[in-house]
């Protein structure tokens, strides 16, 4: 082969390589830029799922509902609200208001995670427990319960907090042991009821909404599955109207 003919040879060899170069940039960019805009669309399903957070106690838990993780009121409502929403359920069995009481539920990891959630929207559910015999200090349940509410509002996102009475008791109780249904009607329940109204907060009376419903308890203070389903509805009622 003569040496015009090696050059021409390189030449063209030379000008493939840089096709395939070129082509192959492209291809990585075309492909980069795929993958960016997948993940900006991801953050943007992220960004705009509202998060939910489910503040309470054993009746928030779903204790004595078999297959809880499903039948317990935050997982119904997780149903009727649909994908476009985040429910997490951050109750605790046995937790208090008052810091006073026997089981915090401010000194609980779980408040602090609940606000690591950076909810969107809070559905606080407290105030059973603090009507045991033991627990009961009417000064200290205020101030704590503003003290919660006060945890949420200060968020830096600003999240929607929902206060909720507590259902009936449908027994006496009233000792060291048992919630005390003459203090739940007559002090917590009238409490957080104009709590909300001078707060200027949403409420959901879950307690008029149950009032004469025994039947939606299973053990006349937690909820059986009827009484979950009962109580989503109705927050979800009330969040739909927001």
């Amino acid at each position: 082969m003569g040496e015009n003919m090696k050059r021409k040879a390189v030449i063209i060899i030379i000008c493939i390589l840089v096709a395939a170069i070129a082509a192959g940039g492209i291809f990585l960019l075309v492909r980069n830029h795929q993958k960016s805009g997948n993940q900006t669309q991801q953050s943007n399903i992220t960004k705009s799922t509202v998060k939910v957070a489910c503040i309470g106690d054993s009746i928030t838990y779903g204790y004595t509902l078999q297959k809880r993780e499903e039948t317990a009121y935050p997982a119904q409502l997780q149903s009727l609200l649909g994908s476009g929403y985040k429910v997490v359920n951050y109750g605790i069995t046995g937790r208090t208001v008052a810091l006073s009481g026997d089981f915090p539920y401010a000194l609980e990891d779980a408040y602090e995670k609940s606000k690591a959630f950076t909810p969107d929207i809070v559905l606080l559910m407290l105030g059973t427990n603090d009507t045991k015999k033991a627990n009961w200090n009417k000064e200290q349940f205020e101030n704590d319960y503003a003290f919660i509410v006060e945890g949420y509002r200060g968020l830096p996102n600003r999240p929607q907090v929902y206060v909720m009475t507590p259902p009936p008791l449908y027994f006496e109780g009233g000792n060291n042991d048992a919630p005390d249904k003459n203090v739940l009607e007559k002090e917590v329940v009238p409490f957080i009821r104009a709590f909300a109204r001078k707060e200027q907060l949403p409420l959901i009376d879950v307690y008029k909404a149950f009032e004469g419903k025994p039947q939606w308890l299973s053990d006349g203070c937690h909820l059986n599955e009827e009484g979950a389903k009962q109580l989503a509805t109705l927050v979800y009622q009330t969040i739909a109207k927001q």
